[in-house]
């Protein structure tokens, strides 16, 4: 029987909807991988060295062989030819890869899945599984979105439950009140209790929330505050990185960038290090770009003055050396 009056909940706005509305939801990115694979059971799957380990382990879980591949200098696969029971895993590197050079790729190499958990904003290619993820670009708990027109996949996932549980709102509700790191512990927690998590449909909390954010402010946001910094910091940046509407950060390519991360974080600039479990990888290319890659904040969240202030600190500590 339907409940009528009592306590309010989360709000949500009617004229607003989900950015990726026509996507299947997936709790976790990770687990969407996983999901694709263990449907569509590849013979193997090609992923680049400098990759997220929880990749590595979706395909462990499924069952899945996987080979390495390196990049070239415009984070491009450098593979042979690939077997048509095989499939490839191209990673969007920071965004960088517009469709055309996506479906340029779905020429070249008959099976992909593309990683566009960096490229929110970036509306698939017809015919290619892509992956999104909505907790590097938003402020909620859990979700993903997969692209897919594989059969197998799509009747997989009709008979998909919801988590056990709604996840722990604790660190994001947290950060209105008071600072990042007083709850930094509690979003590590959290981080572990996904890290074992099976797939599942997004919780429907994180569903509401994506239904009511205003998308076209954060994707333009981001693309003037990505300009902000580029015309400080290209300079110094040894990739020059396209600017395309919503990227993830801006992506700083320096030398010693390890030196730059620990300045910032003592100023309270948080860039995170992708991916830690690399940083001192066999391939002495994946190990520099873990290393030297400095991931500088330019969501939503922020404006003109604080992109004046990351780049006036990132000078101020390049020009001490």
């Amino acid at each position: 029987m339907k409940e009528i009056g009592g306590y309010f909940g989360l709000e949500n706005d009617p004229t607003r909807e989900e950015y990726h509305k026509n996507a299947l939801r997936f709790n976790l990115a990770r687990t969407a991988l996983e999901f694709i694979l263990l449907h569509r059971k590849p013979a193997r799957l090609y992923v680049p060295d400098f990759s997220c380990y929880t990749v590595r382990e979706a395909c462990s879980r499924a069952g899945i062989q996987m080979v390495l591949y390196d990049l070239d200098d415009m984070f491009q696969p450098v593979l042979p030819e690939v077997g048509d029971d095989e499939c490839v895993y191209i990673t969007n590197y920071f965004g960088q890869l517009s469709n055309d050079d996506i479906s340029t790729l779905k020429v070249r190499f008959r099976n992909m899945i593309v990683d566009n958990v960096q490229a929110f904003f970036r509306m698939p290619v017809d015919g290619v599984d892509t992956i999104y993820s909505c907790r590097k670009y938003f402020g909620v708990p859990d979700g993903a979105y997969l692209y897919t027109d594989n059969e197998k996949v799509l009747y997989a996932y009709a008979n998909l439950g919801f988590p056990e549980a709604e996840c722990d709102l604790t660190h994001i509700i947290g950060r209105i009140n008071t600072t990042a790191s007083q709850y930094y512990a509690t979003s590590k927690v959290h981080e572990e209790l996904l890290d074992s998590a099976p797939p599942a449909r997004m919780t429907l909390s994180t569903q509401l929330m994506m239904s009511n954010i205003n998308y076209d402010y954060a994707s333009q946001r981001r693309a003037e505050n990505f300009r902000i910094l580029h015309s400080h910091l290209g300079v110094y940046n040894k990739i020059d990185p396209r600017e395309n509407a919503g990227l993830f950060f801006y992506p700083l390519f320096i030398n010693d960038g390890c030196r730059l991360r620990a300045y910032l974080n003592s100023v309270k600039i948080y860039t995170p290090m992708l991916w830690p479990e690399l940083k001192n990888a066999e391939n002495p290319r994946t190990s520099q770009l873990v290393n030297d890659i400095v991931y500088l904040p330019i969501d939503q969240r922020y404006g003109e003055s604080d992109m004046e202030y990351i780049a006036e600190n990132v000078i101020r500590e390049l020009l001490t050396k």
